[in-house]
């Protein structure tokens, strides 16, 4: 039935034609692995004037090279032939002319057969494997099993052996695998493991995961989706010196040609190309080469291309990514290594150039308006969180540009749409785990309840302490973080969760600040030399017995548990924290961020958790993140998504991605999770800089410089004022005059507030210089007023016995 079933297929939806192995076999039709027949008549068909000496020619160059023993080395050079065509020098008038093996343009104009029964040994061997030829080339192998396909590993590593040792001559030509047992399909290259094979379960990118085979069949053999997927989705990259072979993913598909045709029709989206958000782990650089090399090959102009990044570590994944695929050599010519290169690089057109956001930040750049720069950006709704993208922006105002993101957009992202268009492809965690291209979550709740006892009473202690009144700042719950008691419990949780799951995989812990990284450190240290020495302890209980092995190895692996900070520790000394906290602390040397990265994604590596007070490693995978510790308030909804998602890639023995969380953010978290589950289209509309809103803007600012004028604030005497200690003293005597009139002050805060908003939507340059000016100075004004001194801050620690009093009146429960 599976049989009858794809023939029918292939025959009545896809056009192709059936032949049988054994007619053809018998009928001398095949040459080697050629369908000598329809090869020869397919050249002369798609390549006018070709000579039968010449299609002889094309096909002892196409044989050529092909030994006993499959080489894929071999394989890459034959899909280039066919890819690229075949160069000869004609025999009419000795010019060099390039023979097409397939017409890539016509997908009508090429011959599609599949032979059933194929024997890759000979013709009485028994076989329910399918060859599919496209102009007589054996691209295509299907291979039918009984069993599911999850336990067919094992027998497809043998069948696999077997099929290249019989047949190396087939396989050298072939461009993809299909392994299928009728209710479940996979399709994969020759070069990857079992476990690389995909599912292709949409036709389009709204629809559900749908497992039939019909489904699957037109999606990776239509004649334009195989042509397609032949031409411009199969790499051959270098990993640690070994040539692989990968082919596309359904997903990526989908949303490549969805931003090719975006940028075929720049023009009439005036260069927004739009938002390409596929979740974390779906190979988002993959899809930056796929979309960037079928620009390359199927645009009628090549553009250059622009790849900007917000961090190092990913500018260098993406560079070395191009050159492991041999679509770069290894330039450094391609890459901005200063600001000073910037706009001499620029000027210069580059095809292809590499370059972080940063260097465009505080730079004198001309307007390079050039739309035949195609502008890629990698993350781009992180980028455009911060202010240095305005300069990319300034420069590029109409150049065609996509937004790569691993988070979708949220409500404040006005800036991001304006700039490159809504969404242009969806990829969500939820489908990428329907997929199994990414893992589920699990959330858990480990929070101490923390109560602050007899408020009354600590107030009075600290005024006679102080003679002050206590701030009331100081006794809101994200202030009391830092309690000794809350951290050793929290450290205590710690090791007994980790200690039990070590070969589960690694962790990353973020803390409140750094002081926050360094006591955590020292505690969990602590408690975990303890339960090294209890374990060692229980060991005389059992002699010889499975529950003694157990424990023996739970040691062993302790002993080897490595811990670093990744967080800024300058300025912190261990006799600050002694005074607070009665306990000496080692002040770690500071490692640079790429060899803990490196050593934090080496699965040999005993390096099992890292403290950070930021998101540090969003933006890449690390396959080998279980656990995320979550310690510290987030301020917006994209810094808590990129951090929930980051256990999400998958792994070997992986099974989910843990979120504890110390916090106690349990409606953020879970918020979060449900929008990268599945993510809410926002409507952004139409958002233009019109008379009203300038409007609006000049009434926020009259409201703000009458209370100026009536408290006697001035921009000119602030701007004038070249020492920093003096602008300083200034801002005192500015803030200590708006606390002292509360009706001023709060008006101040509610127009910058709104005045704020607006200016989220709008890029600095479409705003006049003296508009600029005046908010820039509003903006200090009002961060100056609304500073919280919190404790144990990084910059202004409360005194020790301050401390101490806090810590008196505080109960922590669990």
């Amino acid at each position: 039935m599976i049989k009858k079933n794809i023939l029918n297929i292939f025959q009545k939806q896809l056009s192709w034609k059936i032949e049988n192995f054994s007619e053809i076999y018998a009928n001398g039709s095949l040459k080697g692995s050629i369908f000598d027949r329809e090869f020869n008549s397919s050249l002369k068909k798609i390549n006018s004037e070709i000579s039968s000496s010449e299609i002889e020619e094309v096909k002892e160059l196409l044989k050529k090279d092909i030994s006993k023993e499959f080489d894929l080395r071999v394989n890459k050079s034959k899909y280039l032939l066919i890819r690229d065509g075949i160069q000869i020098i004609s025999k009419k008038d000795e010019k060099k002319k390039v023979i097409k093996l397939i017409d890539f343009e016509n997908p009508e104009n090429n011959l599609f057969t599949l032979v059933s029964d194929f024997s890759l040994k000979n013709k009485d061997s028994k076989t329910s494997n399918f060859v599919g030829f496209a102009n007589g080339i054996p691209l295509l192998f299907i291979f039918l099993v009984s069993e599911s396909l999850n336990s067919f590993e094992e027998k497809f590593i043998k069948s696999y052996k077997e099929n290249l040792k019989d047949s190396p001559d087939l396989f050298s030509y072939n461009s993809f695998c299909i392994l299928t047992n009728g209710n479940e399909s996979k399709i994969g290259t020759i070069g990857e493991e079992f476990s690389s094979y995909r599912n292709w379960t949409r036709l389009r990118e709204e629809e559900k995961s749908n497992n039939n085979i019909e489904i699957f069949l037109q999606g990776t053999c239509n004649k334009n989706n195989f042509l397609d997927l032949l031409e411009n989705f199969i790499i051959f990259p270098k990993e640690k010196g070994k040539l692989k072979k990968i082919m596309v993913q359904n997903h990526q598909f989908l949303g490549v040609n969805l931003a090719f045709e975006s940028y075929i029709n720049k023009e009439k989206n005036k260069g927004k190309l739009g938002i390409f958000y596929h979740t974390r782990g779906s190979g988002k650089k993959y899809s930056i080469l796929f979309l960037a090399e079928k620009i390359k090959r199927k645009a009628k102009e090549s553009p250059s291309f622009l790849f900007i990044s917000d961090r190092e570590f990913l500018e260098e994944e993406l560079y070395e990514l191009f050159i492991d695929c041999n679509v770069l050599k290894k330039d450094k010519d391609y890459l901005v290594n200063r600001k000073e290169e910037l706009k001499g690089k620029l000027l210069s057109k580059k095809s292809y150039l590499f370059c972080l956001i940063h260097k465009f930040y505080g730079v004198s750049l001309p307007e390079i308006n050039n739309k035949n720069t195609l502008i890629i950006v990698n993350e781009a709704c992180r980028i455009f969180d911060n202010s240095k993208f305005e300069g990319l922006v300034k420069v590029f105002p109409n150049s065609a540009r996509i937004g790569f993101s691993s988070t979708p957009l949220v409500r404040g992202d006005t800036k991001v749409v304006r700039y490159f268009g809504e969404y242009i492809s969806i990829y969500e965690l939820g489908k990428a785990i329907v997929d199994g291209i990414a893992l589920p979550l699990a959330y858990e709740n480990r929070a101490c309840k923390i109560k602050l006892l007899e408020k009354s009473s600590i107030k009075e202690d600290f005024f006679e302490m102080t003679k002050e009144k206590l701030p009331e700042e100081y006794l809101k719950i994200e202030h009391l973080l830092m309690v000794e008691d809350r951290l050793r419990r929290n450290a205590q949780d710690f090791v007994h969760f980790f200690s039990n799951n070590l070969k589960q995989g690694k962790g990353i812990y973020i803390c409140f600040n750094s002081k926050a990284c360094l006591l955590m450190r020292h505690f969990i240290r602590e408690y975990w030399n303890e339960e090294i020495k209890k374990l060692t302890k229980t060991l005389q209980q059992f002699v010889g017995n499975e529950k003694r092995k157990k424990i023996e190895e739970q040691i062993k692996l302790m002993k080897k548990f490595e811990m670093e900070i990744i967080s800024n520790t300058y300025g912190l000394k261990a006799k600050n924290i002694y005074d607070y906290y009665g306990i000496k602390v080692e002040i770690p040397k500071v490692i640079s961020s790429e060899k803990l990265l490196k050593k934090f994604k080496s699965k040999k590596d005993n390096l099992k958790v890292v403290f950070t007070t930021s998101t540090w490693p969003s933006g890449f995978d690390i396959k080998e993140l279980n656990f995320v510790f979550i310690d510290k308030p987030f301020l917006n909804e994209r810094e808590l998504m990129q951090v929930v998602s980051l256990p999400t890639s998958k792994d070997e023995g992986k099974e989910e991605g843990v979120i504890i969380d110390y916090f106690d953010n349990c409606s953020g978290i879970r918020g979060a999770i449900s929008n990268l589950y599945s993510s809410k289209r926002i409507s952004f509309g139409d958002i233009s800089l019109t008379p009203q809103i300038i409007g609006k803007i000049n009434t926020y600012i009259r409201g703000i410089e009458n209370i100026f004028s009536y408290l006697s604030i001035s921009l000119k005497k602030f701007e004038s004022e070249e020492k920093v200690n003096k602008r300083r003293e200034m801002l005192l005597e500015y803030k200590k005059k708006l606390l002292s009139d509360i009706e001023s002050k709060e008006a101040f805060n509610d127009y910058y507030e709104q005045l704020s908003n607006i200016f989220k939507s709008f890029f600095s340059h479409e705003l006049t210089e003296e508009i600029r000016n005046k908010f820039s100075f509003f903006k200090i004004i009002y961060n100056f007023l609304n500073r919280k001194d919190y404790l144990m801050s990084e910059k202004d620690d409360l005194e020790s016995d301050l401390f101490k009093l806090l810590n008196k009146y505080i109960k922590v429960e669990r």
